[in-house]
This record gives C-alpha cells, sequence and structure tokens, in this order.
C-alpha cells in the first residue's frame, strides 16, 4: 500500500486557488497512470470544470482527480471552492498471478450464466410440452404473463395473477399482448389449465375456441354456487342464457 499528500504541489502550481477558503477537496478514484495521465478538476458552482496543470505521480501510480464542494452559505458565482490541509491515493498494485485469476473467475461466472439461461430454456420447453396435469404439477417453472408485446403461441402457458394467487393460464388464442390483456381479462385470449376433474368458475365464452365441450362441469354463478353440466358441444352461452344447453348436477 502506497499512500502521497499532493496538498502543497497544487498550492505551488496555483497560490492564488487556496486563498478563497470554502469547500472541501474530495478524493473520486485513484487509477494507474499507466491508463491516464493525473490531472486535476476545479470545480464551479454551475457545475462547469477547468483543468488546472497537472502534476505527475507515475512513480508512484496515481490519477488524481478532485471534486470540489461548497457551504452554500458562502457560495458566490465564478468562485472556486477549496479548503484542504491533505489528501493522499491509496494505491494497490496487483501481481500477474492475481489478474489471471480475476480472469479466469469471471470466465466461469460467465459461463454458469449462460449454462443456466440455457437450462432454464430446456426446461420451460419441456413443460411447455407436457399435458395439464403435469404443467399445474409444476406451475412454478412456467413464465409469468408480460404485457411487453410478446407473441404468444396456441396452447402456450403462462402464470398470471387472479386477484392475489398465482395461477396457470393456456393461451387459445395467438397473440401479441399488450397492456389490459392479462389472462384473467380476456378468455377469448387465454382459459385457465385445470385437472380433468377439476371444476371451475363458468367463465363467458367469446367464441369457439373457449367454448364448453360436451360434458363440462361449472361452478355457476360462483364458486359458491350449484354445478352444472354442459349438455351440448361448443357451448357459449351460460346456465341462464340457454338453460336447456345445462343441467344441474
Amino acid at each position: 500500500m502506497i499512500a502521497i499528500t499532493i496538498t502543497q504541489e497544487i498550492k505551488d502550481l496555483n497560490p492564488d486557488l487556496f486563498k478563497q477558503d470554502v469547500g472541501v477537496i474530495k478524493q473520486l478514484s485513484a487509477i494507474p497512470t499507466s491508463l491516464y495521465s493525473p490531472t486535476y478538476f476545479v470545480g464551479e458552482p454551475t457545475g462547469g470544470y477547468q483543468t488546472l496543470p497537472t502534476a505527475t505521480h507515475e512513480a508512484d501510480g496515481f490519477y488524481p482527480v478532485v471534486i470540489p464542494s461548497y457551504d452554500t452559505s458562502t457560495e458566490v458565482l465564478g468562485a472556486l471552492f477549496f479548503d484542504v490541509d491533505k489528501f493522499t491515493y491509496p494505491v494497490v498494485v496487483k501481481t500477474t498471478e492475481e489478474l489471471q485469476q480475476e480472469a479466469l473467475e469471471i470466465s466461469e461466472n460467465n459461463k454458469q450464466s449462460i449454462i443456466r439461461a440455457e437450462t432454464e430454456k430446456q426446461i420451460i420447453a419441456t413443460a411447455q410440452s407436457g399435458n395439464d396435469s403435469d404443467a399445474l404439477d409444476n406451475a412454478d417453472v412456467f413464465p409469468v404473463w408480460s404485457e411487453e408485446g410478446v407473441a404468444y403461441a396456441l396452447d402456450y402457458k403462462v402464470k398470471s395473477f387472479d386477484g392475489a394467487e398465482l395461477k396457470l393460464y393456456k393461451c387459445v388464442q395467438a397473440h401479441t399482448s399488450q397492456a389490459g390483456w392479462e389472462p384473467i381479462n380476456v378468455p377469448a385470449l387465454f382459459t385457465r389449465v385445470a385437472y380433468p376433474n377439476e371444476i371451475l368458475v363458468f367463465v363467458q365464452p367469446t367464441g369457439a375456441q373457449d367454448a364448453y365441450a360436451l360434458g363440462d362441469k361449472v361452478y355457476f354463478p360462483t364458486e359458491n354456487d350449484d354445478i352444472y353440466e354442459s349438455l351440448i358441444a361448443d357451448n357459449v352461452y351460460s346456465p341462464t342464457a340457454y338453460p336447456a344447453g345445462w343441467q344441474i348436477q
């Protein structure tokens, strides 16, 4: 660890600079001079900067940059703000072996990130190809519905909120998502995924893609009410709209 004090050198470069006795010089960073030449920056209240003559510390490996600050009670437009006795910049020099080890660790971390991403894609693809029961048993694997213009294909499954709960939905009409088209709000695009014998609450169909099949059962009008069984295929009517199409269980 190496440290130096350079205040006096700045004073020697511009003695008048320290006559305005407000503000504090703060350390920004220390960068090896093999990459940069040392430069001092002087700030103004307007946010502008002007460069002072440089001081040479190449032997010590310093890139001294200072950011001035000031007391608003003494702020004067155009004034330079310095009030400091000394400040130092520590430099840590790394060996070639240490730099090589860091490069290896970065490479390994990147590799693991790629593997995780590819593994996730494979898991999701496998889950999407399974049946509804398997999908429900592994619902956490599926992606969350997004409004960011995602192209959803027929039968693609996503998680989405039904109130405070995440439910699994299946796309029944290919489309590109947009705000307001959450699965619960658009039965023409999504339907709830259910186990073969699971009974859900009746949802008004919007067409053939989400119509009820012969023998389908629903709660109507709420899950606390009666169970109805569809007596016809492609049933797009509610039990009250077309009673002949349903019978109470």
